[in-house]
């Protein structure tokens, strides 16, 4: 009973975070997107010349496409495969339709590569990209970060229910991730353990390594070609990384040793053997094994309050992902392409110096303020808001005891780490800054115009939901309540 229990807890455990998967699900369709875009020229250019019917690589098709008699397409098809598919992958970073949207993504990404496949040669980088992609619809995909929960939320808090009632956890949360997980740990460890049974232990002897190294024409390939102990010492190195993988999956501890080690592992054969930067396989990794809910707090954490050797290892976390994939994507992507990728990373960085959390009073009895709070909660993504109904004054008053009700019921208020605090517009200002999405708005809140005419409807909107009601039932007939004893 107790093996079937950890069997159990492993695959649906019950505080499966919802906001991790949600996270999983925008690394994974961004590195879909990337991936078709990656592989766009080679389906269209075997396309083209289907349609002039000149010039056809060889037609091998894949097992797949040879059970079901798929075929290769002409340039109009190809066209219209590519906009369907590009369109459901942006809908599924939004969340809309969230488990249709993904289900379609996997397979026009199965029908897409497997065109690129039939004609060319097959690479096992995508393997990983596969499963990950066909898995993520078995699980509550669009229960966050989604157009999807933004609109059951906004459904819940009308019905009456608190802004702040958005489902954490389900069973089912991390099983599309287990999945992945399951994928990738056994293809990192079948690789080592057919070394070891076919040749046993002389793979590691280097000179297997220095023969491959020696058919590759760079400066990479020539200084480890020349080099049997440096080839010796990385074979061991890599046969051991391999047979063992599997002992990732028994302590999250052991992440911090082979996950660097695989990264490390696809970059060298890229620089080596010019097999490319695997970047789809590498990121699926750290995206599947990575806590990518509580890793912004957590490296803030370590920043701003660990000890030096944590500081110095938040920085690097920072700093190497973010300018490893921007060094790889600069050799693969133009410059339009990049101008969507590098704010994400900045974000991402920028998001460790961000300021200190803050805490949002708001007024529970209010429609309006529910419903900007079910919009921020959605948004705040790195957890930098914490929200207190003011309807709740005694915990408000026991955090916050410089607060005035009177004033807090009439405007929004924001309270800061060292006990100040704004209200009204400033107080959004300052919201917006802690929020990536809205960082455009709160440095246009900077600007004395939009400043001004901010105010003014601001002004118009809360004093009107005083003066004639909130547009929530719970509210009294004037939107005002009794200041509490």
């Amino acid at each position: 009973m107790r093996s079937q229990s950890a069997w159990s807890r492993f695959w649906f455990p019950e505080n499966g975070s919802l906001v991790r998967l949600a996270y999983y699900r925008i690394v994974v369709l961004f590195l879909a997107l990337y991936d078709v875009y990656n592989y766009g020229g080679a389906v269209f250019q075997d396309a083209a010349a289907v349609t002039r019917g000149v010039g056809v690589r060889p037609w091998n098709p894949i097992y797949l496409f040879e059970v079901f008699g798929v075929q290769g397409i002409t340039t109009p098809t190809a066209e219209i495969v590519f906009t369907i598919f590009v369109l459901a992958i942006v809908l599924g970073l939004l969340g809309v339709f969230t488990r249709t949207t993904c289900v379609i993504i996997a397979v026009l990404w199965l029908y897409w590569t497997g065109l690129a496949y039939s004609y060319g040669k097959p690479h096992h980088d995508k393997v990983a990209m596969a499963f990950a992609l066909c898995s993520l619809p078995l699980g509550p995909i669009g229960a966050r970060i989604s157009v999807d929960a933004w609109f059951q939320n906004y459904r819940r808090t009308r019905r009456g229910a608190s802004p702040l009632a958005a489902p954490r956890t389900s069973p089912f949360a991390l099983f599309p991730i287990r999945f992945t997980q399951i994928c990738l740990v056994f293809g990192y460890a079948f690789a080592g353990w057919s070394k070891i049974v076919i040749t046993g232990f002389g793979w590691t002897n280097g000179y297997t390594l220095m023969g491959i190294m020696m058919g590759h024409d760079n400066e990479w390939s020539a200084f480890f070609a020349n080099n049997l102990l440096m080839c010796s010492l990385m074979s061991m190195v890599t046969l051991f990384v391999q047979a063992s993988f599997p002992l990732i999956l028994l302590h999250w501890k052991l992440r911090f040793f082979y996950l660097p080690m695989a990264t490390f592992f696809h970059l060298m054969t890229w620089l080596t053997m010019d097999t490319g930067p695997y970047i789809t396989l590498w990121l699926t990794l750290l995206s599947a094994f990575v806590f990518l809910d509580t890793a912004p707090v957590r490296m803030r954490t370590w920043l701003w309050e660990g000890r030096w050797w944590k500081r110095c290892a938040s920085l690097v976390l920072a700093f190497v992902p973010a300018s490893l994939v921007l060094w790889i994507l600069f050799g693969v992507l133009p410059l339009a392409w990049l101008l969507l990728v590098i704010p994400v990373a900045l974000s991402y960085v920028m998001l460790l110096f961000s300021h200190r959390r803050i805490d949002v009073i708001f007024d529970g009895h209010c429609g309006i303020c529910k419903r900007t709070v079910v919009m921020l909660h959605g948004l705040d993504w790195a957890h930098r808001l914490r929200f207190l109904d003011l309807r709740d004054w005694d915990q408000v008053h026991a955090k916050h005891h410089l607060l005035d009700f009177d004033r807090c019921e009439r405007d929004m208020h924001v309270v800061f780490a060292d006990d100040s605090f704004a209200a009204a517009v400033p107080a959004y200002r300052s919201i917006a800054w802690r929020i990536p999405l809205l960082w455009p708005t709160a440095a246009a809140l900077h600007l004395s115009p939009v400043r001004a005419i901010a105010d003014r409807i601001y002004r118009h909107v809360a004093d009107s939901r005083l003066d004639r009601g909130c547009g929530d039932s719970s509210c009294s007939i004037h939107g005002r309540q009794s200041r509490p004893d």
